[in-house]
């Protein structure tokens, strides 16, 4: 019986697999038959849902954008208001919290401008009197003392500064999402930013001076 040396087998085995490449498998393989996963879909969202989990983050945000000239509850209904009527415009691109943030600042933009014209035709009305004489602690004056001379700083700065600095500064938002916020670019923020927080510093420092 004649023998095979293995180099005999190894050409051999070689020359079955150029052939069976070069024909092809016999049929083609059979197709998937389990159907993709349904594709999931977010349960739309409803004015009751978002008042009730993000009435607390509006409120704050309505409060320190707005200092102590706008009333934080009258800006948040203010807010909840435009929120009911562009509900069907939210097409989650974005956040909820994202786009709350971007429908506050317009908000709070506009009862600023309100609050504006409304004090130049109320220029000649004598502030009413309080009533009551309100009794507060050293520590809680004190803290509304900062608080006035803070906005009162604030107030001096152009609008897209302060914008920026009291999202940056309060909400600790980064540049690219106040960017998002403000539609505008990172890098524009980071020079708003840059120079809100060189004049606070500057307006700040000539204040003290004044006291000294």
């Amino acid at each position: 019986m004649m023998k095979v040396s293995k180099e005999q087998k190894h050409s051999k085995n070689s020359m079955n697999l150029v052939a069976s490449s070069k024909s092809g498998p016999s049929s083609p393989p059979p197709l998937p038959t389990s159907t993709p996963p349904a594709r999931i879909e977010m349960a739309p969202l409803t004015l009751e849902a978002l008042y009730s989990e993000h009435f607390s983050f509006v409120y704050r945000l309505v409060a320190r954008l707005g200092g102590p000239t706008i009333d934080p509850e009258d800006g948040t209904q203010e807010v909840f208001l435009v929120v009911a009527r562009k509900l069907d415009t939210f097409d989650g691109t974005c956040q909820v919290s994202t786009w709350l943030y971007g429908i506050t600042l317009n908000v709070v933009r506009g009862l600023r401008r309100y609050i504006r014209l409304r004090r130049l035709w109320e220029l000649h009305i004598d502030p009413p009197e309080s009533a009551q004489t309100v009794i507060q602690s050293i520590d809680r004056a004190e803290v509304m003392e900062a608080h006035r001379i803070a906005y009162g700083i604030l107030d001096q700065l152009a609008p897209k500064k302060r914008e920026a600095f009291i999202l940056a500064e309060f909400e600790g938002l980064s540049c690219e999402e106040i960017a998002k916020i403000c539609n505008t670019k990172p890098e524009t923020v980071w020079s708003r930013l840059h120079y809100a927080r060189k004049e606070f510093a500057e307006r700040l420092a000539a204040r003290k001076g004044k006291r000294s």
